[in-house]
């Protein structure tokens, strides 16, 4: 059956179990006729991706490692560990159990318990206390230190090493700087809400942009803008708001989910263990912790993981129509600037027709002996006389387009519908008086 413990992972070495070397496989070849076999324990990522082979860069990012980390800050100036530190992460290890007769009972772990130096994977024997030692201090104090029973036969010790491993969800075996220790689904319930936090800000900040446009633009009553609440503080400066934030919080929370399917998959594979294990579901029901109730925290959590997820992706689609709608704004800006340039130009073309055209040396047009030669109050009031005759109207459809092009446009009846509306329930609500006072009448003359 598949568990859960911690494990001390060396990311500096870059190695995964799941990666063959050709050594390790003419070790394979060599011992084939061996009943002797190496089972390690591997990551959850090794164990919920079986095809995957190299997870050295997943394991090396899992949300535990990364909640320790956040909870491990280093004072000014201290180095970085770097790529080359070890981290703690969740890994899966095997349990298996023979039962011989009522009195023997054998089993085996994939726990490191010779001291063999490890390649990149250590399981944790501080954080949890091991599988073996664990089930060994239960089976010793009983129901003194305990939540088991003391253990009397093989099939209880059977029973006890499942409770213990399944336990392994739970148990508060993972250390936390300056903090009580926690357990993985405890962190995970916790890196949730540290990705709710961030996110409700952002929110905030987004909806006191609106309201800070609102109010400059005078569209926010004054009675409705309380200088004292946070969503009526500047606004940032950034108008098109960078989505870099959302974008790390919704990769934060789509490393939780994914881990939580792990999770819950290994919670799955040890429920099937149970239901061969125990003779029947009232007896497994009797522990305090079953992969049943794990299974139900970890869907309750995913739901809410979701629900994040949700959450920030609604705010990036609120970001992105306030986007839409500021280039809308803007295009709308600079259309009425091309339109004042087109007026100008409308205004200009024919003036610049005139002017060109009398500049034309015609024998008609008034002449002296340096050439073409006119008087003002000749020329200036065919100029300007002209150029507003060809200009303004153009000018006055240009502007006035919208609402002439409205007028042609089929209206719909909607005031003539909404008055028949009204004229209907009023003539219903006279209707219903008329009915009730029938009604009272016919009342009052059976009680005389």
């Amino acid at each position: 059956m598949p568990y859960l413990t911690i494990g001390t992972y060396h990311s500096g070495e870059d190695k995964s179990a799941t990666t063959a070397t050709p050594m390790a496989f003419d070790e394979s070849i060599n011992e084939r006729n061996s009943r002797e076999a190496i089972h390690e324990p591997i990551t959850l990522d090794q164990y919920y991706y079986p095809t995957i082979v190299n997870t050295s860069a997943r394991d090396n990012d899992q949300v535990l490692s990364k909640f320790l980390q956040s909870k491990c800050k280093q004072p000014e100036g201290a180095k970085s560990l770097g790529a080359s530190s070890e981290k703690k992460i969740l890994i899966a290890g095997q349990l298996w159990i023979w039962i011989i007769d009522e009195k023997t009972i054998i089993t085996a772990t994939t726990e490191n318990l010779n001291n063999i130096p490890p390649k990149s994977l250590q399981v944790d024997p501080k954080s949890f206390g091991g599988l073996l030692q664990t089930a060994l201090d239960n089976i010793l104090h009983g129901e003194a230190k305990s939540l088991f029973e003391r253990a009397t036969t093989a099939q209880s010790v059977m029973e006890l090493l499942l409770g213990v491993a399944t336990r392994s969800f739970i148990d508060h075996s993972v250390a936390i700087p300056n903090e009580k220790s926690k357990g993985p689904i405890e962190i995970f319930r916790e890196s949730i809400r540290d990705v709710c936090r961030p996110t409700k800000s952002l929110f905030r900040d987004f909806l006191r942009g609106l309201r800070e446009a609102e109010k400059q633009k005078g569209q926010l009553p004054v009675e409705e803008v309380d200088s004292k609440s946070p969503e009526t503080k500047p606004a940032s400066s950034n108008r098109y708001h960078v989505i870099s934030s959302e974008t790390e919080l919704l990769d934060m929370i789509r490393d939780i989910r994914d881990e939580l399917h792990m999770l819950n998959s290994l919670a799955e594979d040890q429920e099937f263990v149970w239901k061969q294990a125990f003779a029947s579901n009232d007896v497994m029901n009797l522990n305090s912790c079953t992969p049943t109730d794990i299974k139900k925290d970890l869907t309750s959590m995913l739901s809410e993981a979701n629900r994040t997820e949700n959450y920030i992706n609604t705010l990036l689609d609120l970001r992105r129509a306030e986007f839409g709608r500021l280039q809308a704004s803007d295009s709308a800006r600079q259309s009425n600037i091309i339109f004042i340039f087109t007026i100008i130009t409308i205004i200009f073309l024919p003036l610049s027709f005139l002017t060109s055209l009398f500049a034309l040396d015609v024998s008609d047009f008034p002449h002296d002996s340096e050439g073409v030669k006119y008087k003002a109050w000749w020329l200036f009031p065919i100029l300007f006389g002209g150029t507003a005759l060809v200009s303004v109207p153009p000018i006055i459809l240009a502007w006035y387009v919208n609402a002439l092009s409205g007028k042609f446009r089929p209206r719909n009846n909607i005031t003539s519908v909404s008055s028949e509306i009204s004229r209907g329930s009023q003539k219903a609500k006279r209707s219903l008086g008329h009915f009730g006072r029938r009604v009272r009448r016919q009342n009052n003359d059976h009680t005389v």
